[in-house]
Parts: C-alpha cells; sequence; structure tokens
C-alpha cells in the first residue's frame, strides 16, 4: 500500500486512510521500540502505558486496514472526523520534532510597581508548514500521549536556560531576569527529570535561583507521591515552583503551605469575567501563605487600573506584550514598560 505525502484532498476517503495507517504503525513502533531497548521495565507503570498505546494502535490499524475490504463501509463508521484530525496532527508532530518546526516564544511578567520586567515566561510554539502557528491547545495532549512531551519539554528548558543566560549578561541587574517553564506531570514522574534540570542549570551556566517551573494544580497537589518528590527535590536546588491557573481546580490550602508553593498565578479567565472579589480573596489567601501572585491575562487599562486597587503587583498579559520570539522579547527589555 503506497502512502502519500501530498496535501489530503477531504473527499478521497481512500488516500485520507492509507495516509491515517502511518499514525498507529508510528505509535506502536515507537512505543515497543522504547520498551526493547531495555531502558524502561514494562512491568512499570510507564511500561504499561506504553504497552496500552501500542495495544490501542494495533487495534485502530486493524480497522483501518478492514475499510480497504469493506467498500460498503463509510469512512465515518471506522474514524470520526475529530479523530482523523487528530492523527493527521500526530503524524505532523512526530514530522516537526525531527524537522525542528518547534519555537520558543517569551512573554513578560512585568512588576507594575517598578515598572519593569521581571522576567518571561517561555511557551512552545509550533510552526507547522501548512498551517502555520498550531495553538498548544491542540499539540501539547498530543505530546504527552505519545510521550513525545518529554523531549520536548527538556528542549524548551535548555532553550529558555541558554537565551535567560545571554539576557543576564547583556541587561545585568541586581535582581536577575527569570525564566519560567511548564512542567507536566508525566515529566514529574520521569525519574530522570529533576537530574536533567540540574545538569541544564550547569550546562547553561545559571543560578538555578532564577529558573521557575510552573505546574498545574493536579501536579502539585494531586495524589502521587512521586510528582510531590520531584517538586521537593527541585525545590532543594533552588528552583522556584509556580502554580498555573490557581484556582481553576481543587486547591488544598494545607498542601500549598506543606509544598511552599513560591507563586500563584491567578488564572486569566478570572480577569476576563471581572471576578474582581475572587482575585482579592487570592491575594489575601497568598499574603496569609507568604507567596506572591501573578496575575495572568490583563489585556487593557481599565483591567489593569482595577487590580493595582486589588494589590496584585505582577502581572502578564497581552496588555504588556503577546508572546514574542526571542529577538522581539530583548527589543522589550530596551523599552519602559508601560504601566
Amino acid at each position: 500500500m503506497k502512502m502519500i505525502d501530498e496535501q489530503i484532498e477531504p473527499d478521497n476517503s481512500t488516500s485520507i486512510l492509507s495516509y491515517q495507517l502511518r499514525s498507529p504503525l508510528t505509535s506502536i513502533k515507537a512505543a515497543l521500540g522504547l520498551l526493547l531497548t531495555g531502558k524502561l521495565d514494562p512491568q512499570t507503570e510507564k511500561g504499561q502505558l506504553l504497552l496500552q498505546i501500542a495495544a490501542k494502535n494495533a487495534d485502530r490499524l486493524v480497522r483501518l486496514s478492514a475499510a480497504f475490504n469493506e467498500e460498503d463501509i463509510s469512512l465515518l463508521e471506522i474514524i470520526s472526523r475529530a479523530e482523523m484530525d487528530r492523527l493527521l496532527l500526530e503524524v505532523d508532530l512526530l514530522s516537526a520534532w525531527k524537522n525542528q518546526e518547534f519555537e520558543v516564544f517569551y512573554q513578560p511578567i512585568v512588576c507594575v510597581e517598578s515598572e519593569t520586567i521581571t522576567g518571561f515566561e517561555a511557551l512552545l510554539r509550533w510552526r507547522h508548514p501548512r498551517r502555520g502557528l498550531v495553538s498548544p491547545v491542540e499539540f501539547i495532549p498530543i505530546a504527552e500521549k505519545t510521550l513525545l512531551i518529554h523531549e520536548l519539554g527538556i528542549w524548551v528548558l535548555r532553550e529558555a536556560c541558554f537565551q535567560l543566560r545571554q539576557w543576564q549578561n547583556k541587561f545585568p541587574r541586581k535582581q536577575a531576569l527569570t525564566v519560567s517553564v511548564n512542567v507536566s506531570t508525566s515529566q514529574l514522574l520521569d525519574g530522570n527529570f529533576v537530574k536533567r534540570v540540574e545538569l541544564i542549570c550547569q550546562e547553561m551556566d545559571i543560578f538555578p535561583e532564577t529558573l521557575r517551573l510552573e505546574v498545574t494544580e493536579s501536579s502539585a497537589l494531586g495524589d502521587s507521591e512521586e510528582a510531590i518528590a520531584a517538586l521537593g527535590q527541585l525545590k532543594d536546588l533552588g528552583i522556584k515552583i509556580y502554580l498555573d491557573d490557581f484556582g481553576t481546580g481543587y486547591s488544598c490550602l494545607s498542601r500549598l503551605y506543606q509544598l511552599s508553593i513560591d507563586s500563584l498565578k491567578i488564572d486569566r479567565s478570572f480577569v476576563s469575567q471581572h471576578q474582581w472579589d475572587l482575585i482579592r480573596s487570592i491575594e489575601i489567601i497568598a499574603r496569609s501563605l507568604g507567596v506572591q501572585t501573578i496575575t495572568e491575562g490583563v489585556e487593557n487599562a481599565t483591567q489593569l487600573a482595577q487590580l493595582k486597587l486589588l494589590g496584585c503587583k505582577l502581572m502578564q498579559g497581552y496588555f504588556f506584550s503577546e508572546p514574542v520570539d526571542a529577538e522581539k522579547a530583548e527589543l522589550l527589555l530596551l523599552n519602559p514598560v508601560c504601566c
């Protein structure tokens, strides 16, 4: 069966199916290949996950292959349009990693009191050759499912730390610039993750105290003892831990205190919905815990003024800058911040 690489016509069912077959095959090969290297025990949680991925894709492959022998079977009886789109994206995502189609963008975190940029959040972007920039909302879940998130995450961390070192050298200040990088639960469960982070800090010659790792509430406050232990080890290195999208999940305040979270990032939805009382409550909680807050999603002067009245000091959002590449981010450091 010939695999095609040209752009797929939506009404060409046979071509779409032959294109789709590459995704299950790739997933099976990747999952079993990793197990066959002997670096991962099939009896571990991650090993079992890989086996499940291989089994699920083997079943999908059988169903897709059967379609070629059943002319009366509708394509949508075999696979939904949504699943088809996801599979196409999965194929492209694996190719993107090989073809180096990923970029790191940076969005400034601003102190509105001093009107200065204190640091940046590093954000992964995928520049698809046909679709342009693909939203992380679309491809990050696929990267986590295929375990590509581990290599992607380390690559982003290395790129961000390298860029931070350049900026710290070029823009020395009493309070050094910082960079924050998002980390998934699966990364925290990787037994080598903490060591790899430590080695990157050494390799890029940055102080761990200027690196922040952002985790979700489920990662930090969930039941995984391995993830919680990893967070503790990262803090022992001097790395700061930010709790992202705070308030959107179930927050256990006693666990927050236990983990010594360094900053709560107030979710952008609270700002867009003008939930000022809730934001004020989070500020009060943060002060009682002795942690700072960063308010996300600031998009206009009215929101900025209201947040200042609530005591918010660190902010992030399109009012200051959208996420930009490293070159444009450097220009932001050269110009005063409008607050």
